[in-house]
């Protein structure tokens, strides 16, 4: 069955640069909150050494569970490391808070290119990146009955059941690795970037 797909723009602008930009920050924050789902308490490892064979018999390690509070509190944590190496790099939440509808289109264009820059520097140490799909965009593409549907995000004219036939208008990202810097201490205030001062 054939899909009518939406023709989207070729030329990359400061706008088209910097949303760009966002949806891969959107994609990290998906893969930490992922990936931060299955986490346990650091606690639980005490309970995976070894015991006497006559205790183990009757008795089995106990697996203490993060609660659903602390699973919230690494993947915010997690959040806020995120912005802050973005802010660090790129001057990310600088750009994002600053009235820019009093700026020229080459002022905006120049910033764009900075924080493109320094936000690309800071994902590239965090993640590798690959395409979901091989295919060059633009081409046709078919998609059969059991297709994943995690991978592929279906436009235009959906209709029917699998097999489809279509046209490839993004290939999409997926992570080969995702590591966030360590965390050296706790964060209650949710501070992203320190206020500076100088002396």
């Amino acid at each position: 069955m054939s899909e009518s797909l939406v023709t989207f723009p070729t030329q990359l602008d400061a706008l088209h640069l910097l949303l760009a930009t966002v949806a891969l920050i959107c994609i990290a924050f998906c893969l930490l909150a992922k990936s931060r789902k299955t986490t346990k308490h650091p606690d639980s490892e005490a309970a995976h050494t070894q015991i006497p064979k006559e205790v183990a018999a009757t008795e089995k390690p106990e697996t203490i569970e993060c609660s659903a509070n602390q699973q919230q509190a690494f993947i915010n944590q997690g959040g806020l490391q995120l912005l802050s190496v973005l802010q660090q790099e790129g001057r990310f939440i600088d750009f994002l808070q600053e009235e820019v509808t009093h700026f020229s289109d080459e002022e905006v264009g120049a910033a764009a290119r900075v924080i493109h820059q320094g936000c690309k520097k800071a994902l590239n140490q965090m993640a590798s990146l690959s395409p979901v799909c091989d295919q060059e965009e633009a081409s046709p593409i078919a998609l059969s009955a059991d297709y994943d549907k995690n991978a592929y995000l279906l436009t235009g004219q959906v209709t029917g059941e699998p097999p489809f036939n279509g046209t490839l208008i993004h290939a999409g990202w997926k992570a080969d690795r995702f590591e966030m810097p360590t965390l050296t201490h706790s964060n209650p205030n949710a501070i992203i970037a320190k206020a500076e001062v100088e002396l």
